[in-house]
């Protein structure tokens, strides 16, 4: 076979699967536009929507593999993301989304199921959606049966979420594993601040705030690795710093030291410019770093409510062994097990 003949594996694969892609369309395509042919019926109207729509799907892994080709160590590095950001233009948090969603799914796991033609009353079929609806807080095993069980009901993206809604009802369970690192991010008893609304936040709280005892009820002794070590980092606000060093002691977590985020920018509600957020890191067990030597500050863009920096990520990667479990977290992050209720398995992938 000639070069110019060859197409990679995947390719191939999907255009053996995909009658929409396979057979010529009536329509136009250059870069900037879509040209339907003069007198085209709606049935064909409708497979060119069906091949625009498996395109896309398809793209949403490309682009995800595409990122995890450049993965240091099991994770993508930040490097990776603002070149990302520049050549491919997506939106940096859709970046993430498309990264994990498919490290979390080997290709031999990916399904691509249609129930249907598109121009009948009930179309359909599984799609990339439907993985990134199960990427985060469930075990492969999981989200194989999840996937096999929206085959078999016919369920849409939105029917898959609201099944696992009412199977879940709340909160997951806690895990039950022992960690070499654990990161938390409780939400503290504080109403977010109007006057501290950032564009890209809202002023809505993404969690239900919990009370200082039920935070330092929280059973972090019990998934620590107290035999190999385990590294602990929670996140306080200014208010909370010393109630947070006093959570750390019930845990039996030994402090260590202070991380500081410094952001460009903060809210001034009556004094100082509160332009910093801090991380207290301790350990339980023995005490073991991957890296020695990073700064403990770091500088970093401020993101949506509550969301943590990839500076931050990239640090613990380095400094600290997996397994990783980081708590009540915003958006899924390779190389940490998500758990929480509020945890973003689920958000619209956007281009910039």
């Amino acid at each position: 076979m000639s070069r110019k003949n060859r197409k990679p594996d995947e390719l191939v694969a999907l255009a053996r699967r995909t009658e929409d892609i396979r057979r010529p369309l009536p329509v136009r395509l250059t870069a900037t536009s879509l040209d339907m042919e003069p007198g085209a019926s709606v049935e064909a109207w409708r497979e060119v929507g069906a091949a625009l729509g498996r395109f896309q799907d398809a793209s949403h892994w490309w682009v995800g593999d595409w990122l995890l080709a450049r993965q240091e160590n099991g994770a993508v590095p930040s490097a990776v993301y603002d070149q990302a950001e520049r050549v491919a233009h997506y939106a940096r948090h859709s970046l993430h989304v498309l990264a994990f969603v498919a490290s979390q799914f080997a290709r031999s796991r990916r399904i691509e199921a249609r129930w249907g033609p598109p121009d009948t009353e009930h179309p359909g079929g599984i799609t990339w959606g439907h993985h990134q609806v199960l990427a985060a807080s469930l075990t492969p095993a999981e989200q194989d049966g999840w996937l096999q069980e929206a085959v078999k009901n016919r369920w849409s993206v939105r029917d898959l979420r609201e099944a696992l809604r009412r199977r879940r009802e709340g909160t997951p369970p806690f895990p039950t594993d022992k960690y070499r690192c654990l990161v938390i991010d409780p939400p503290w008893p504080m109403e977010k601040s109007e006057r501290a609304v950032h564009p890209e936040q809202g002023s809505f709280l993404t969690f239900r705030p919990m009370s200082l005892e039920e935070i330092a009820a929280v059973e972090i002794p019990a998934i620590a690795d107290t035999v190999r070590g385990c590294h602990v980092y929670l996140w306080v606000t200014h208010r909370f710093l010393s109630d947070g060093l006093d959570i750390l002691a019930k845990w039996g977590v030994t402090y260590h030291c202070e991380m500081t985020w410094v952001k460009p920018s903060g809210m001034t509600p009556f004094s100082w410019m509160l332009n910093t957020e801090h991380c207290l890191f301790g350990y339980i067990g023995p005490f073991y770093m991957e890296r020695m030597g990073q700064k403990v500050s770091f500088e970093a863009p401020v993101l949506r409510h509550s969301e943590k920096p990839d500076a931050f990520y990239d640090l613990v990667r380095a400094a600290s062994a997996e397994p990783r479990r980081d708590l009540y977290q915003r958006r899924p992050r390779p190389g940490f097990l998500p758990w929480g209720a509020g945890v973003e398995g689920m958000v619209d992938v956007a281009k910039d």
